[in-house]
């Protein structure tokens, strides 16, 4: 949630001007949504900037990612991959191979940073910059 790998998606009105709340989009406009800052709204997520994986947690129990996906897709509060028909194609594969990386990795390693929190990089994706690891066995 905190750094969506694509951070700034632009998308193009190429039908009649539209209106978006208060605002004239004519036809031919390119508008930017950040998934970065809407991330980030206070609105949607109480203490934003705090990493707390524990906010999906309902009744003490993980919800299916299928359904967080689902529900922040029609809220538009959470949208790592997009939303909508341009929705990334590849959302269904990098969660599924996301648990099962992640759960792998976290059941034999314990991870510990070296140093603070690294600055991102923004590029096509936003990325960390270079930073260390300690990488026990457990």
């Amino acid at each position: 949630r905190m750094y969506p790998p694509a951070f700034i998606v632009g998308r193009h009105v190429n039908t009649t001007e539209q209106t978006l709340l208060s605002y004239h989009l004519p036809r031919g406009t390119t508008m930017l949504v950040s998934p970065f800052m809407i991330h980030r709204n206070p609105n949607s997520f109480k203490s934003p900037n705090l990493y707390n994986p524990r906010r999906w947690l309902k009744d003490g129990e993980c919800p299916p990612w299928a359904e967080i996906l689902k529900e922040g897709t029609v809220s538009g509060n959470y949208i790592p991959f997009g939303a909508g028909p341009r929705v990334c194609i590849g959302t269904g594969f990098a969660m599924m191979e996301m648990m099962i990386v992640l759960r792998k990795l976290f059941s034999t390693f314990e991870f510990r940073p070296c140093s603070p929190f690294p600055a991102t990089s923004a590029l096509i994706t936003l990325r960390p910059m270079d930073f260390q690891l300690e990488v026990r066995s457990r």
